[in-house]
This record gives structure tokens, sequence and C-alpha cells, in this order.
């Protein structure tokens, strides 16, 4: 619905601009000549300093279930027949009722209820301020008139004027009244005069009152870790600001706009901000929030009617919350990360002059934090089976910071089946290990930002150690400090049981039961250090059997040839002897019947 704004120029008023100390005036305000000599340029800059309104402005205290007649309970407001002066129900429009619909909430109230009446409302006023008055009146079956009186609680007041209003809208009208000297209590009250249908209990539509030193936002900010949890600060938590803004004044707070840049500090959370609980997206000209990333300034716009690039009105009495999160980065480690966001908005009554308010600063503390990372390496890395070897690990333990690692110790788990003492290391006092192979090594002196601490551990390696047995090595890192980077903390390295020694040369085989087509050879056997588990026959090179004890019958033999064997070794490693000394083989001729006479 299209509202109408009219600043309406009072009977006998003097015409003012406002604002002292502003360069180009941009509202034009009406007094009543009655108060002209109370007139003073108006400081809007004011109207927190002793917020002046009126409560229930829109009627929606009580709620009501229905549009209906004799309701006297409405909050902050009383009624008085015009004719008798007796105290008289309000009536409480709710909803979309005869085609009209409330232009602000749910409800809006009809000054002529079972007569033509008076609606008013008394409010604590400091003589010499300058109040504003804003209203929406609308008729009900056709032009309406009411009129508005301002002044001491209990005369008539005095006439700011009557606006006359058809049924097709809803009209605003609005002004200014100077508090006169003495007048610690003044009422506000809307008079029905007249309706379109000549029928006293018929006309007259009123809502969105507004009477008071004008809008003014106040904003609160908390802070809590996402998930809740208690305890400090500390650098890798999911932080979630919240700014609640009220307008404690008593008229709309227009173009509400919300901005705040994110220290570096924090790193904002793409898309997490929220107005009024409903997502919004961080990118411009889509919804009421945009997020630079350049100036990592988030701008979210607030209030009723807020799009992409305006902001929205924050009634009187109520209020809008806005949410974000970030997560704290290394730079913020023991040092405070500041949240003060920045709300700004306009009067109506002087667009051209915004107001800015801010909450207090909402500084967390954050902890201190240090990065221990682990490397590790093992020297050798594998040991043949059977063969004396120590075996030495190498660990490094760096304090990335960027604080100081306090109450910082290295815990060295070493397999059990392997005997030795204490770690070494410069700068650490290290522990033998206790019955589980746990030895602890606690830093010496301070643990800054960008040393290191060097421990090695060294074991002699059984040889009796069966092949494939893996020996590990772990070091594990912590400090009291909080350590932001959880998956660098541990190291392991490990020295593996292996057999690389290779049998010995099999005897050169001999040769039995020759024909013209195959041969049996036989070869003393060859040792190893872990076990031969069989042997490879070569004729000339090439591989023809692989048996698995000290004989091989090879067949597929030419007769009246001449071949060359010979035999190698090998182990459950893979491991291959050289092969032996080749025995020379000819197969005879074959026997043929047609070679006798």
């Amino acid at each position: 619905m299209r509202m109408r704004t009219r600043l309406l120029a009072i009977l006998g008023t003097s015409l003012f601009l406002a604002f002292a100390g502003v360069g180009v005036a941009s509202a034009l305000w009406s007094t009543p000549a009655a108060v002209t000599s109370n007139v003073r340029a108006a400081d809007l800059n004011d109207s927190c300093l002793n917020p002046t309104s009126v409560v229930n402005a829109s009627f929606e205290q009580p709620v009501a279930d229905f549009t209906y007649q004799n309701r006297t309970d409405v909050v902050g407001w009383k009624s008085r027949n015009n004719a008798t002066g007796a105290d008289m129900a309000i009536e409480v429009w709710k909803g979309t009722t005869e085609g009209i619909a409330p232009p602000v909430g749910n409800q809006f109230v009809e000054l002529n209820s079972t007569a033509a009446g008076t609606l008013y409302q008394t409010i604590a006023t400091t003589p010499g301020q300058t109040l504003q008055w804003s209203l929406l009146h609308r008729g009900r079956q056709g032009a309406d008139t009411m009129q508005l009186n301002i002044g001491v609680p209990g005369t008539p007041g005095v006439s700011q004027g009557q606006f006359t209003t058809d049924r097709s809208a809803w009209v605003r009208y609005s002004g200014a009244y100077v508090v006169p000297a003495g007048q610690t209590q003044t009422e506000l009250n809307f008079m029905a005069v007249s309706t379109s249908s000549g029928n006293q209990s018929i006309g007259n539509l009123l809502d969105d009152v507004s009477f008071g030193t004008g809008p003014c936002l106040t904003a609160t900010s908390a802070a809590a870790k996402v998930p809740a949890s208690g305890g400090s600060y500390n650098v890798g938590d999911l932080v979630q600001y919240t700014t609640t803004v009220n307008n404690i004044g008593s008229s709309l707070a227009s173009n509400s706009t919300y901005t705040f840049a994110v220290p570096a500090g924090v790193e904002f959370v793409a898309n997490s901000v929220r107005i009024d609980g409903v997502a919004k997206s961080d990118s411009a000209g889509d919804d009421q929030v945009d997020y630079a990333s350049a100036s990592r300034t988030i701008t979210a716009r607030l209030g009723m009617g807020a799009t992409s690039s305006v902001g929205g009105s924050i009634a009187q009495g109520t209020s809008s919350v806005i949410t974000y999160q970030a997560r704290i980065v290394a730079a913020a480690a023991d040092s405070t990360v500041a949240y003060q966001p920045t709300i700004t908005y306009v009067n109506d009554l002087a667009p051209n002059w915004p107001r800015t308010t801010q909450p207090a600063n909402l500084a967390i503390q954050v902890a201190p934090s240090a990065d221990l990372a682990v490397t590790m390496t093992s020297n050798p890395t594998t040991v043949n089976r059977g063969t004396t070897t120590t075996a030495e690990w190498r660990i490094r333990v760096t304090n990335n910071g960027p604080n100081v690692a306090t109450g910082s110790s290295i815990a060295v788990a070493i397999p059990t089946a392997l005997s030795g003492g204490a770690p070494t290391g410069g700068n650490l006092t290290c522990t033998a290990p206790n019955s589980s192979g746990i030895a602890t090594c606690t830093p010496t002196g301070a643990f800054n930002a960008g040393s290191v601490r060097d421990i090695v551990v060294q074991r002699s390696i059984p040889t009796s150690a069966a092949v494939g047995t893996v020996y590990t090595v772990t070091a594990t890192a912590s400090s009291t400090s909080n350590d932001h980077v959880g998956d660098n903390n541990s190291a392991s390295a490990t020295v593996t049981i292996n057999d690389t020694q290779a049998p010995t040369v099999p005897g050169t085989p001999t040769a039995s039961g020759t024909t013209a087509t195959q041969t049996t050879l036989s070869w003393t056997a060859s040792s190893d250090n872990v076990g031969v588990t069989g042997y490879r026959v070569y004729r000339n090179g090439t591989l023809v059997a692989s048996p698995s004890g000290t004989s091989a019958t090879i067949t597929g033999l030419s007769a009246n040839t001449a071949y060359s064997f010979t035999v190698s070794a090998v182990d459950a490693a893979g491991n291959e002897s050289a092969r032996s000394t080749a025995r020379s083989v000819t197969t005879p001729m074959a026997f043929n019947a047609a070679n006798f006479y």
C-alpha cells in the first residue's frame, strides 16, 4: 500500500527550518502560534538523550480475536465520548476487514466507536522539547475527518489541524510540537469530527501513531562460541556475533543500515549472516546483505521494506537482530578481537540528517596458542634378519607459534621388545621408558615460537627378530597452550626386519639317465640365513624348472644335441643366489631301425 507523507501547515503557525549547526536544512516543520515563544531549532541528535514516545503505537496490545467493540483495555490508550465526556470503549480492528488492511502490524482502531469519540494518551515531557508527531488516517466508507490536539492533560489542548481522508488509502500526516514551559505531562488526543455516512459510530480509522523525540536506535551485542561451550576463546574457535537493534524512540527509524569491517583476527564465514533468523547470502544485489571481501565489510539493511540497496524501517518499540559467524585465526592469539558495528538511520521528518549509533565495544580475549609440529625419521628403515644393527629414530618438535608453548612435553612410545635407556636431546630432560614403553621428554627453558627440540632414540635390533617384524616409535607433543593445528602433533617412523641375504650357490649339477629326450640333474643343497625355499634350473640360460628339492628331470630335449645346465637357490624373500657352475649334457642319437642292415 502506498503511503503519502504530508507535512501539515497548522492553523496560525510560524514555519521554521530546523537543525542548528547543519549546513542545509531538509525538513520544514510547523508549530502552533500558541507556543511560538518556546520554539527553538530542533536538534534531532538529542532524541536519544531523553527519549519520549507513546506506548502501543500501532494498537497491537492486546491481540484482538476479531473486529469488535466495547474494548476498554487497549494498552496505553483511553477513549471518551465527545458529547458527554464519559469513558467510551475503543473499537479495535484486526487484519483485513471490509477490504481495509492494517498498514502497520495486524491491528488498528476506529475513533467512531459507539459514538464520535476521542482517543488519547498522556506522556511525560520536558519543557522546551521539540516533539514530532505522526499518524496514519483513513476513511471507513468515504471521506472522514478527525482532529489532532496536543496540550495539558484534561484540557482540549491545542489543535494541530483537522485531517480529511477518503477510503482509498491510508495517508500519513506529521508535524512538530514544542512543549511549553512548565508542562511536564502532555496529552495527545485524536478526536472524531465527522464521517462520510453521517453515522457517528462509523468512521475515522487510525494506526501507527508516533509522538515524541523521534526515532532512537540503540544496539547491544553478544558473542558466543559455536557449539556453545565454556572456557576461553581459542584460535580455531567458531564465534557467533549477535547485535540487537532496538527503536526506543517515538517514530520509525528509516533507512536502517548495519555495517561492520571484520577485523584481521577473525575470518568471516561465508553466507553466515542472518537477519531476524533468516539466512542471507553474501552477494551484492540479491538481498539485504552483502559482504565486500576486499574491505572485509558486512553491510546489512534492516527493518521493514529493506532492499538490496536501501535500509528499511524499524518501528518504535520493535527490534531487529543480526548475526554472523567468524573463525578465530592465529593472528588473534593472545590478544583481543573487537566487535563494534555501526548502525545508521534517518528520521523521516529529517531524511537528510542521518543518525548513527553503536553498541558498546565487545572485545573477546583470545588465549595464547602454539602449534607444536612433530616430524620423525628412522635410520636404517630396514634391517636384514640376523644382522647385529643399532637403529636410530630422530624426532624434531617445532613450535610454529605464534606464542610460547607453555607446559609442553613430548611422549615417546618405544616398542618394549627393544631395550635401551632414555632418549637424548638438547634442551630436554627425558625419562627412561616405563613398563608400557613410554618415555617423556620435557623441554628446558622457554619453548619459544620458531624454536625446535631434537630427540634421539637408539635401540639394538634383535638378531632373532622374524622377517616382517616392524618396530614403530611414535612421538606426540602437547602443551597447556591451545594448539590450533591438531593434525601435526604426532609422527611415527618404523624399522622393518627384511631378508636381503641370498642363499649360497648350489653345487655343480650332475646328469644321469640321459636319453635322446630327457636327463635328470642333481646338485648339493644351498644354505641361507633364513631358509632355502627352492631352486631354479636354467637350460642354456632359460629357466626350465623350479623344484623344491635338489634334483629335477628335464624333458623335451632333442637327440644328439649338447645342452648347458646351471642351478640357483631362492629363499622366501625372493633372494636368488648366483648360478652354479655349468654342466654340459649331450643327448645320444635316437635309435632308428632303418639305420641297421
